[in-house]
């Protein structure tokens, strides 16, 4: 789970609350942050204040809602909290709403907050996600439903990591020798024309790799995913004889 599992606690999550509106919710979410220390009131107030200006950017997939805003002195460390709803709300969003799901974050410097932002945006590859955490009774189920999410991501990328780590020092090789002049720069050869070919085909076939490992993950015949993102990365693929 890689960064959020240090930051996700069980005193940073409650189940099944009640909320009057997405204000309402958005407050208690903040609570949690506050009360874990990471952040002051006014950080909460301004997730409310952003949202009133900007609109609900912060509903980012059907049925959750990412509460954030930008630090001004207010957060004293990365913090996030998962709210879930008895009853959902609405934050005003055409496609999205109504939401049941509140995951809050706040991060001291703007780097870090999209690092966290990319990396919980990563539950939505399993279309399932949200309903599932929504039905957590607890904290701890709900950390455990938090941890399934990627330990499937981990597993469809552990078994081709020593691919990627070799093209990567490929590329890095071989940019060192070109730097130092021990090898010309020259694309048209054929050993570089080779060299290429080998680091870049790892990164071409990357998804498909995935998509192989994904499918053994989710016991489904590991050949028709392959299929599937073959179709998907090459629209003529199933024209072909």
């Amino acid at each position: 789970m890689g960064m959020l599992k240090d930051l996700l606690t069980p005193d940073a999550i409650r189940c099944h609350v009640h909320a009057m509106d997405w204000r309402d919710a958005v407050t208690q979410a903040g609570a949690l942050l506050e009360a874990a220390g990471k952040c002051d009131h006014s950080y909460t107030e301004s997730m409310i204040a952003s949202i009133e200006k900007f609109g609900p950017y912060v509903v980012l997939e059907e049925g959750v809602a990412m509460p954030h805003a930008q630090s001004n002195g207010n957060v004293s460390e990365e913090g996030i909290c998962i709210l879930t709803l008895d009853e959902p709300v609405r934050f005003g969003h055409d496609e999205y709403d109504p939401v049941s799901v509140l995951i809050g974050i706040c991060a001291p410097n703007p780097r870090e907050h999209l690092d966290c932002l990319a990396e919980l945006a990563k539950i939505f590859d399993d279309e399932d996600a949200i309903p599932k955490l929504a039905a957590c009774a607890t904290p701890e189920d709900v950390i455990a439903t938090m941890d399934s999410f990627f330990e499937y991501l981990s597993d469809s990328f552990r078994p081709i990591l020593g691919v990627l780590l070799g093209a990567s020092i490929i590329i890095a090789l071989v940019n060192l020798l070109i730097s130092l002049n021990v090898i010309p720069n020259d694309e048209a050869s054929a050993g570089w024309v080779f060299v290429k070919a080998i680091w870049k085909g790892v990164f071409y076939f990357l998804p498909i790799m995935v998509a192989y490992n994904a499918s053994k993950k989710l016991d489904i015949d590991p050949w028709v995913g392959t299929a599937v993102i073959l179709s998907l990365l090459t629209p003529n693929y199933l024209g072909r004889s």
